[in-house]
């Protein structure tokens, strides 16, 4: 029986609990085996103003899935230099374990505008696309962004997930404004505050 990876990128900047949530709740429901947490090295669709270095972000997804079993955190993106596309990482990690199946975690507002990725065809052929639905509306909105993509691939998921209401850019403002904010782990709040970030 060939491994189920879980495969969840983004800027994390910086990590919070809404992410953890995400991804212990795509592994459940989806039976996964593991699930690689990648930090973009630069993402190409975010301006970079208030991004802290890959290495704090690493360090920080580190201390946040320190817990959890069966999470990698990888700087296979970090590695790579330069801009992070999604198609080089996941055909990195198709060759590392290419009898694996692979599900590629994007956020809801990731999927309404999929088809403008870099090669989207390509990570479609690689990787079942799984997205999260925070509630019924947006299950909705999704499930129609869906279909616009499913000419492209075989299969796309739309996941019930609880939410947890808490923004990486929430996070950035109530510390700039009050040096502390909720839904941040406590060893990853403790990290950007000895390494004053954010501030």
């Amino acid at each position: 029986m060939s491994q189920k990876i879980g495969i969840y990128g983004g800027t994390f900047n910086p990590v919070h609990d809404g992410h953890v949530s995400l991804c212990r709740q795509c592994m459940e429901a989806l039976s996964l085996d593991r699930m690689i947490v990648i930090p973009a090295n630069v993402p190409p669709h975010k301006q970079a103003k208030e991004l802290a270095s890959s290495e704090d972000r690493m360090a920080m997804l580190s201390l946040a899935f320190k817990d959890q079993k069966n999470v990698i955190v990888s700087d296979i993106e970090q590695k790579r230099q330069g801009k992070s596309y999604t198609v080089e990482t996941l055909r990195e990690i198709h060759a590392q374990f290419p009898q694996a199946e692979l599900f590629l975690l994007v956020g809801s507002d990731m999927l309404a505008s999929f088809d403008k990725w870099y090669c989207f065809e390509e990570i479609l052929t690689l990787a079942t696309l799984v997205a999260g639905a925070r509630e019924a509306g947006e299950y909705t909105a999704l499930c129609s962004s869906r279909e616009s993509l499913l000419r492209y691939a075989k299969r796309i998921l739309i996941l019930p997930v609880k939410e947890i209401p808490v923004s990486s850019t929430e996070v950035r403002r109530n510390l700039k404004e009050t040096g502390t904010a909720a839904y941040v782990p406590p060893a990853v709040l403790s990290y950007i505050k000895e390494h004053h970030l954010y501030e």
